[in-house]
């Protein structure tokens, strides 16, 4: 009687420590989930502090007012890098290579085309963006973007013109500023 007395003990005993391990594993993968959503949280407010719209002399910017400098936002745990392509550029085109990385979501689907816009001047001037160009896919995603609108006629040296491009990891715009 002794003998099993003690086995219902000893089966008591590996069921608490049992409910209190899972208790534990549970508890710490809770822990983490939301000390990882704080970071995600923190890090969009930083890059919405830090990089909503890049200008040439932005601290941002690799050379400081260097038209070929890449222009930077993190905006929404999303690194973009957009480089004015200058020698490929007319008066009838702007061209530009766009590239996109992240570690939470898939990009592979992202509509340049109806995800971009023109400024001039700080007024949005109607534009054709095509896709000339695109690699990557899943989270590291580059395209080569020709942006066609008749407005660029009025662009003039020393001209400040805009790439916006919206709708991008719950970021409703990303601003990128040049001088012509």
């Amino acid at each position: 009687m002794i003998v099993n007395l003690r086995c219902k003990g000893d089966r008591r005993l590996k069921v608490k420590v049992l409910v209190i391990a899972l208790i534990i594993i549970l508890g710490a993968g809770v822990w983490w989930g939301l000390k990882s959503a704080v970071a995600t949280q923190n890090q969009g407010k930083q890059g919405a502090n830090a990089t909503g719209t890049n200008t040439p002399d932005s601290p941002n910017s690799s050379t400081g007012s260097s038209w070929s400098a890449p222009r930077l936002d993190n905006q929404g745990g999303v690194e973009v890098a957009v480089t004015w392509e200058k020698e490929g550029s007319d008066s009838s085109m702007l061209k530009f290579a766009v590239t996109m990385n992240n570690h939470m979501i898939d990009l592979s689907d992202f509509d340049y085309s109806r995800n971009t816009e023109l400024k001039i001047s700080g007024t949005t001037v109607p534009a054709v963006v095509k896709v000339l160009n695109n690699g990557g896919g899943g989270h590291h995603v580059t395209a080569e973007l020709g942006v066609q609108s008749t407005d660029l006629s009025k662009l003039k040296s020393g001209s400040q013109f805009e790439l916006g491009i919206k709708n991008l990891a719950n970021v409703p715009m990303r601003n990128f500023t040049w001088a012509y």
